[in-house]
């Protein structure tokens, strides 16, 4: 019997060892290539995608410290067509894992996102963590392309770029799971970070700025750096950032520059003379990092009065960009519906069947606290001597 149960465990042992190693879609990397970034857009005539795919260029060992990369254009009914085609230009797979971010066209954008987003969501290769980008003023393949450099990944340096968001709050961070994740979502809209070339000194850049607005997965408008910024504070989203203060625009007798400290935003659902109304509370823990003059605004009486100057300066601003989303755009990107589903479940049953008339009509009640925490370095302004 000892023998029998041997035998047999001797036969499975075998028979694990010899269907179990080994991985089980494994490729050559010598017949891949690994993509970096990618740009998409559209023919509308043609009807079909287009396709510039960043992909990697091996370099010899004694040169590993360069990363080298080329542009590979494709053609295609849908986004996966075109994706399946590179192999005609370039003669091997393309491995996607490693692909960093997409950038979509204008076009595409206003047609829908879905087609782009069901290619990241259900393609294995792709990471959800893949960064979305809008093309602004250019087509996402010129952007890729002008942007590049000889010894440089364009498409990482556009992903290093998207990671260190929180240092410069203008514009988000932009994974597509999160876009995915917002559009789902009941009683919200998601938004996408704007890309796009600069020329200066005779050389070409790109510069990451600005949001692109969606109602569901369609783009209808944007907005700038500033605006952007003041959507941020209001989503708590922004936890750094630098302020700067103009003083023809605030009154004060000379230019300010504020660090965001520390940033907490609270928007509180209610009734208003029966009327339902939106209420936003910001309060930002500021550092007094630069004054550009001699005028001496440190001091404690004139310090309340640079805080109350800024406190209505960011309120006008967050005042005006919720105006432009509700009256020009009428796309809920802050989120009140679902504020108003989270905390007055009922109300927002008898109003969501009607929310886009609902939202337009809706009023905010804005206040903002600013606190001055400290002035760096010194508490007294540079004055020259007499």
């Amino acid at each position: 019997m000892k023998i029998i149960k041997r035998c047999c465990f001797l036969v499975m042992l075998i028979t694990v060892s010899v269907t179990a190693t080994g991985c089980w879609n494994y490729r050559e990397v010598n017949n891949l290539n690994l993509a970096a970034g990618l740009a998409v857009n559209r023919n509308t005539k043609e009807k079909k995608y287009i396709l510039n795919t960043e992909i990697l260029v091996p370099q010899p060992k004694n040169t590993a410290s360069i990363q080298r990369s080329k542009l590979i254009e494709s053609k295609g009914d849908t986004i996966f067509k075109a994706m399946r085609n590179t192999i005609k230009s370039n003669g091997k797979m393309i491995y996607w894992s490693h692909c960093k971010v997409m950038i979509v066209s204008e076009g595409v954008a206003k047609e829908g996102l879905i087609q782009v987003l069901d290619i990241i969501d259900r393609n294995p290769e792709m990471r959800p963590d893949i960064s979305i980008l809008i093309a602004d003023g250019e087509t996402p393949e010129k952007i890729l392309k002008e942007a590049k450099t000889v010894d440089d990944v364009t498409s990482y340096k556009f992903k290093d770029a998207m990671d260190n968001q929180s240092m410069l709050p203008d514009y988000i961070k932009g994974d597509a799971w999160d876009f995915i994740e917002e559009l789902m979502k009941e009683g919200i809209e998601p938004v996408a970070s704007l890309i796009r070339l600069v020329y200066k000194d005779n050389r070409i850049d790109f510069e990451i700025g600005g949001v692109a607005v969606f109602k569901k997965d369609k783009m209808v408008g944007k907005l700038n750096a500033k605006e952007t910024e003041a959507y941020l504070f209001v989503m708590n989203q922004a936890k750094k950032g630098v302020i700067a203060l103009d003083k023809k625009a605030s009154g004060l007798p000379v230019n300010l520059s504020f660090e965001v400290v520390k940033s907490r935003c609270k928007m509180t659902p209610g009734y208003t003379s029966g009327k339902l109304v939106m209420g936003i509370d910001l309060q930002m823990d500021v550092s007094m990092t630069e004054i550009e003059g001699s005028a001496d605004v440190v001091k404690p009486d004139q310090r309340k009065k640079v805080e109350k100057v800024l406190g209505e300066y960011m309120k006008k601003r967050i005042v005006n960009v919720i105006g432009k989303v509700q009256q020009e755009y009428n796309s809920d990107i802050f989120g009140f519906g679902k504020t108003i589903r989270n905390n007055m479940p009922t109300v927002w049953k008898s109003v969501k069947g009607n929310w886009d008339e609902e939202y337009k009509n809706l009023s905010t009640e804005v206040t903002v606290k600013v606190n001055i925490t400290k002035t760096v370095l010194t508490s007294e302004p540079i004055k020259p001597g007499e």
